[in-house]
């Protein structure tokens, strides 16, 4: 049951003083933690309060799927906020931490999975904006994302299918010696490339092969072939 004085924490949300409506945000999620009024309360202000998103995402994303109305919100504010990486960055993590779940409660019995209808939305949102970013900064920001805490399990479907080529093609770009002042994830892209084989037999094979080119080919550097192997252990186990 909310708390009585949520109605008064929520017209907090719109105070002209930043510190009073950043509080308001936590009180106001506090207060409500299924979700039921403050949910729709933080997305208005998600979508009113440019300068309070970074706080509404984090209270958002440690709601879990008592947050599963506020997907369709921050799946529009992971492009929106193109040049704000903080706030895009922000709406990622929250999504993901919604659409996953612990395998089994405190008691170890299983936990319900109630967001497999909007999960394909949300991981669908993040894999798109990571194939429109142009630098590789944001492009990995995107990706690190999808990687979730020890103690939270997501079901992956095809929506990952999209990133493969672009994993594939940096992973060739990154093993050869090429090392620079920014160098660039390799071993962060070789985990997701990981990832995704353990999510779709198809794309198993095909991460597989090209493994097994990057493994032969001379320009490969030592670091890079200690890296692959471990991938190649990974993906025949």
């Amino acid at each position: 049951m909310a708390a009585p004085a949520l109605p008064r924490l929520i017209a907090l949300l719109d105070d002209d003083e930043l510190s009073v409506a950043n509080a308001a945000v936590h009180a106001v999620a506090a207060a409500d933690p299924t979700g039921h009024l403050s949910v729709p309360a933080l997305c208005d202000a998600l979508d009113s309060r440019h300068d309070l998103r970074e706080f509404i995402c984090v209270e958002l994303g440690a709601m879990g799927q008592d947050a599963l109305g506020a997907v369709p919100a921050l799946v529009r504010m992971v492009d929106t906020d193109r040049n704000n990486w903080h706030a895009g960055h922000a709406a990622c993590e929250a999504l993901m931490a919604i659409v996953a779940f612990p395998p089994k409660d405190e008691e170890g019995q299983p936990v319900k999975d109630r967001a497999a209808e909007v999960r394909p939305m949300a991981i669908g949102a993040i894999v798109e904006s990571s194939l429109h970013h142009e630098t590789h900064f944001c492009r990995w920001d995107r990706h690190k994302s999808l990687f979730l805490k020890p103690h939270l399990y997501c079901p992956f479907g095809d929506e990952l299918k999209p990133l493969v080529p672009k994993v594939l093609a940096d992973l060739r770009e990154y093993m050869p010696m090429q090392q620079t002042k920014f160098w660039p994830p390799r071993q962060e892209t070789c985990d997701l490339a990981v990832r995704i084989a353990r999510s779709d037999p198809e794309e198993r094979v095909r991460i597989t092969t090209v493994v097994r080119e990057l493994l032969e080919d001379e320009t490969t550097d030592e670091a890079g072939i200690r890296q692959l192997e471990d991938m190649l252990t990974t993906l025949e186990d």
